[in-house]
């Protein structure tokens, strides 16, 4: 109960230490070379034109990403997928789980593509830092690095709230109870985006009793 971390600071334990973070690569920015960029950039279009069926269902204009391949000579008429486009990627990757929170990825869909090719899984990493964006400061650095283990907070008889969009901080005092817990969620924290739940929703998550299902939008719902 006595916990104080300081809100909204990742915790200290998750952070890699400073001595085993290598330099950054002379000659990429983010472990891959210009060709693998081009073929992320290849994902990134297929998946956002197939998360695009659902937007346009909902009304919502194409997103500014991706209206350049409406300026191809090949598209006309400012064409915007439909399901067949979702039936292609589903072709190109039998595990898409279509779009959503934890659905369509390029990074996957980049990994396809490789595969696809018959090109061997480094093909488009950088040969400097072999795909890590950094490089070793000293012999050895990055298998330290890898052996290194994150250091979990301490666990008690309170409960609270952990962001884990970055490595993991706290968002929340530390309450008695989870009820009280997620009497403070309704209004202090959100599900997903600027998406909000009650109480009895919160107390769901925060339990592990069952799933919480939360319809954010038509067609859209968290887990």
């Amino acid at each position: 109960m006595d916990f104080d971390a300081p809100l909204g600071e990742v915790w200290g334990g998750y952070l890699t230490p400073e001595r085993l973070r290598g330099d950054e690569c002379p000659d990429c920015e983010n472990g891959l070379t210009p060709d693998g960029e081009l073929i992320q950039g290849i994902a990134y279009m297929i998946v956002g034109l197939a998360d695009d069926v659902l937007d346009r269902e909902r009304g919502r204009e194409m997103h500014p990403y991706l209206r350049p391949i409406q300026d191809v000579s090949y598209v006309h008429g400012s064409a915007r997928p439909t399901a067949r486009f979702a039936e292609f990627v589903k072709g190109l990757d039998p595990d898409d789980r279509g779009p959503g929170l934890g659905g369509r990825q390029p990074y996957g869909m980049a990994r396809r593509l490789i595969e696809l090719a018959g090109l061997d899984e480094k093909w488009d990493w950088c040969p400097t830092c072999e795909g890590n964006a950094t490089v070793e400061k000293y012999p050895g650095q990055r298998a330290e690095a890898d052996a290194w283990e994150p250091i979990e907070p301490p666990t008690g008889e309170g409960w609270q709230m952990w962001e884990t969009t970055s490595e993991g901080s706290p968002s929340s005092p530390v309450f008695a109870t989870a009820e009280e817990l997620a009497e403070w969620c309704v209004d202090g924290a959100t599900v997903f985006g600027r998406h909000r739940a009650g109480r009895d929703e919160w107390l769901r998550i925060i339990t592990g009793e069952d799933f919480a299902h939360i319809t954010i939008a038509p067609g859209v719902v968290v887990m």
